[in-house]
């Protein structure tokens, strides 16, 4: 999508963490912008090392004083949109960090969200790494109120997060760029934010804890305040942001503008949506000197668990995939038994019933419909077509 806008002679504007792009591709891209350590002046970890609590990613409130380098760059994006007085259109990318582990804000909103008030969803026993995740972690040794505060300050996290982007709104309004602006507000993933008795988030995790992240799209002449609870996918951002710009696509894609639900239409209620994670070969492993991050597993580092768990364990991050419609969830993995959960009994997805008899139909139907979406999708050919033509200093020269 950069590349698209890019070539269509958009300033491309980037201020937050780089998870997408390689530091050439970067450069080649994008025209200007920022990034930031997490915290300017301290974030307060109070635990000690190596014990549950540290390990839960729960820290104490940012220190008075510090800066959270998400209102560095929000600040900084601000700046952006009062000062920029070019021509040509622009595309401006926040990837902020909140809301996100270690889990803390400043004070104000570590205690926005009373923990009493937070409700949480009990463990549950599939898949088998859900339990191993809570021992390397030694999450089963706290109680459930330590993890109702770390799901409270993540509420406050997300409310933090709230502000900053009425800042980002503030400037466009104030800048009379409402009438020609697209605002797309979204999430790579969730948290499990001490349900099911875990934090953060898993590699091949397909919980929508994790998976079902928010969408926000506001757009001139949008049907405002219309809502859609029928499935898409983070991908179809992709041409809706083309089709919003008039840029037309020159590859083949999967993914679905949604530029009708834009205008008020219902989504489709029939679709399926999909989600991969997971990995076998070896060079995917973090916690290696050969990748250059052995440091994870120091005694120090909060991700020391989770490395040395996947390191001991390859099959508990294998590859997988999630198929998932309105009423049922599949996931299959390459390692281990596969899961069904029937989403309109058990929103919270706490019993598998891949294995019920009266599920069986259900099974064979998705698990065809999953194959089917590999075969469509595995293969594209492009638009343009390359000769097949020998160049001229490997023709054959005969002989006299």
């Amino acid at each position: 999508m950069f590349e698209y806008l890019k070539n269509s002679g958009y300033h491309l504007q980037w201020y937050g963490k780089n998870d997408m792009y390689s530091k050439e591709l970067f450069e080649k891209l994008i025209d200007g912008g920022s990034g930031c350590s997490r915290v300017k002046g301290g974030s307060g970890e109070t635990f000690p090392e190596a014990t549950p609590e540290f390990y839960s990613f729960l820290h104490q409130p940012v220190e008075e004083g510090g800066k959270m380098s998400d209102s560095i760059l929000t600040d900084l994006a601000v700046e952006f949109l009062d000062h920029y007085k070019e021509e040509k259109p622009f595309f401006l990318f926040m990837p902020l960090e909140c809301p996100h582990p270690p889990y803390t804000v400043p004070d104000e909103y570590y205690n926005l969200f009373n923990e009493k008030d937070m409700e949480r969803i009990e463990d549950k026993d599939e898949p088998e790494f859900y339990a191993a995740i809570k021992k390397y972690r030694k999450l089963d040794q706290l109680d459930k109120d330590f993890l109702k505060k770390l799901k409270a300050v993540y509420y406050g996290s997300c409310s933090y997060v709230d502000m900053l982007l009425g800042k980002v709104l503030d400037a466009v309004k104030r800048n009379h760029l409402e009438g020609n602006t697209t605002i797309i507000v979204a999430s790579d993933h969730g948290d499990w934010t001490g349900d099911y008795g875990l934090v953060e988030k898993w590699p091949n995790a397909f919980d929508d804890l994790i998976t079902n992240v928010p969408l926000i799209i506001k757009t001139p002449g949008n049907q405002a305040g219309h809502i859609v609870p029928e499935p898409v996918e983070l991908f179809d951002i992709f041409p809706t942001v083309l089709e919003l710009s008039d840029i037309k696509c020159g590859h083949t894609h999967f993914a679905k503008s949604l530029l009708p639900q834009l205008k008020g239409e219902k989504g489709d209620q029939d679709r399926m949506v999909f989600c991969e994670g997971g990995y076998s070969e070896i060079q995917c492993f973090e916690g290696r000197k050969e990748n250059g991050s052995e440091f994870l597993l120091n005694t120090e580092n909060v991700y020391r668990p989770k490395i040395l768990h996947q390191l001991e364990n390859n099959h508990h991050a294998c590859k997988s995939v999630m198929l998932r419609t309105m009423d049922y969830k599949l996931i299959a993995r390459t390692k281990y038994d596969s899961e069904l959960y029937d989403l309109k009994k058990d929103p919270q997805e706490l019993h598998n019933v891949y294995r019920d008899e009266q599920y069986q139909e259900i099974v064979k139907h998705l698990e065809k419909e999953l194959v089917n979406w590999y075969i469509e999708t595995a293969d594209t050919v492009p638009f343009s077509t390359d000769e097949r033509k020998i160049p001229s200093k490997f023709a054959y020269k005969g002989v006299e």
